[in-house]
């Protein structure tokens, strides 16, 4: 069975005092369990001129390269970019 694991907004910018044990709790969980999925994908969001956020809430964060780099080097190991 083809199981797919989906990882929202673990980049930097979003690391805080209450989010870094988070991020620690997705490193524990794929390097128990990456193996169980045939793929696993993480989101990064990108705010820009295009946004609802940056034309309804006038939100400029999260905008350079980066805010945008995963936190978490074994995060990292298991993200490989779509092109």
């Amino acid at each position: 069975m083809n199981r797919m694991l989906i990882v929202i907004d673990v980049q930097k910018y979003f690391l805080n005092r209450e989010t870094i044990p988070i991020v620690k709790r997705i490193r524990e969980f794929l390097k128990k369990k990456a193996n169980g999925y045939s793929a696993i994908y993480f989101t990064v969001f990108k705010s820009d001129q295009n946004s609802s956020l940056w034309k309804i809430a006038e939100w400029r964060g999260c905008t350079d390269s980066a805010d945008l780099v995963l936190s978490s080097k074994t995060i990292q190991q298991h993200f490989s970019p779509l092109r």
